[in-house]
């Protein structure tokens, strides 16, 4: 079997990118000539890479081995460069999916700040539960970012079981509600879901998986007097600070909302437990090891003494 190094790397960007023209606009190739690679190397392999579904392009169980296997000899082939050649500078790579959580951006803001390198493709998405799962069972991110609590774990975790998902706790904090300063509870100390319940919420919409176990919010099956959802924090803020809308997140204003939201405990038994998820075949390179370290330490500026951090896990 005669797979190029060249060949590797093109397969790998179809992983990335969930798409042959997407992948094949980021490397500068015509679509034409990434489809040719992708043929000959299920016919040299006699594996089917990639089947196309009615969510576009996935990865089959046999290719995800294979691409797994790719993945780590186009690493060393990486660091091979960047430890032995003078004339070329190596291209570094991170990718990290998330839910939306504030202390992910900042420490993916503080990576960037603090590198100096003449090559390097980062990128970072808040997106949903399923496809930040989605997202490291396929190898397109190295890391994940989401939370587990008792009513969702059992649901989240046979999943991420079933692909070979690793979860590793980052910290533990009570759950809040997140309301308008000039919201009719907001003078209060505490409130509980009974008196949330006589108000909208708004939660962050999870698309074809729209169930309570995939939320990114807890108590998710607690709608109040309506529900809302949005894709994006900037809405979410805009109508919380006008209306008398209400989420529950993990506080320490959580999702960089200003001075016009405030947080009040939740009187409730729940615990968010948030960490990061990695794939089971693969180890976090120093590149992903770092931004754990920023993660960690991001999150710690951010909640302080509101959190329970567990030790640092890295694998």
């Amino acid at each position: 079997m005669a797979i190029s190094l060249q060949q590797m790397r093109y397969l790998l960007a179809i992983a990335e990118q969930g798409s042959i023209t997407a992948a094949a606009q980021s490397l500068f190739i015509s679509q034409a000539a990434l489809s040719n690679a992708l043929k000959e190397v299920e016919r040299e392999t006699g594996v089917t890479l990639f089947a196309r579904s009615n969510r576009g392009i996935e990865i089959t169980s046999e290719g995800l081995e294979l691409l797994g296997l790719m993945r780590q000899v186009v690493q060393q082939d990486d660091f091979l460069i960047s430890r032995y050649a003078t004339d070329q500078a190596p291209t570094e790579r991170l990718s990290v999916s998330s839910q939306h959580y504030a202390f992910g951006a900042d420490a993916f803001a503080r990576l960037i700040s603090e590198m100096k390198l003449d090559s390097f493709s980062f990128s970072f998405r808040e997106t949903r539960t399923e496809e930040v799962i989605d997202d490291v069972r396929c190898q397109r991110s190295d890391i994940g970012i989401l939370y587990l609590s008792s009513f969702n774990q059992r649901i989240v975790k046979r999943e991420l079981d079933a692909a070979n998902i690793v979860f590793s706790t980052l910290f533990d904090t009570k759950p809040c509600a997140v309301v308008s300063r000039d919201h009719p509870l907001a003078h209060r100390t505490f409130v509980t879901v009974k008196d949330l319940a006589l108000f909208p919420r708004i939660n962050f919409e999870q698309g074809k998986t729209d169930s309570a176990y995939y939320a990114e919010e807890p108590l998710a099956d607690i709608t109040g007097k309506g529900l809302i959802t949005v894709r994006d924090r900037g809405t979410m803020r805009s109508l919380i600070a006008q209306t008398n809308c209400y989420t529950i997140a993990t506080g320490a204003q959580s999702a960089g909302m200003g001075a016009d939201i405030v947080e009040l405990k939740l009187r409730t038994k729940e615990i968010m437990r948030v960490g990061y998820i990695t794939h089971g075949q693969t180890r976090p390179n120093q590149m992903v090891q770092r931004f754990l370290t920023l993660l960690r330490e991001s999150a710690q500026d951010r909640y302080g003494e509101r959190a329970v951090f567990a030790p640092a896990q890295h694998r």
